[in-house]
């Protein structure tokens, strides 16, 4: 599960969270990776993050966002969250985030 929708005034800072759980009966090792278009990777990171969840826990990958000082109010742009374990693949829902 991730973050819901996320709006910034200029200078300030927030986050996108994602909620990693497993059901195996074993650990499970992995990487989450924030995508988002070009022009919005300065505001964001870090780009990369390992996590190891263990058997029915959950865990949770931050990617902080900031808004710059002089930040456009109505600037929009999306983010989404990539998470790879053990070969697989998943994708989050975009979060929105937005200039106040």
């Amino acid at each position: 599960m991730c973050s819901s929708d996320l709006t910034l005034a200029p200078g300030e800072t927030g986050a996108i969270e994602v909620r990693l759980a497993s059901t195996c009966v074993s650990e499970i090792r992995g990487e989450a990776q924030l995508l988002s278009p070009f022009g919005s990777w300065p505001q964001a990171g870090p780009w990369t993050a390992g996590f190891i969840v263990g058997p029915g826990a959950s865990t949770v990958a931050r990617f902080e966002v900031s808004a710059g000082p002089t930040a456009r109010p109505g600037e929009q742009w999306w983010a989404i969250v990539k998470v790879m374990y053990f070969g697989r693949l998943r994708y989050t829902e975009p979060v929105l985030v937005t200039i106040a």
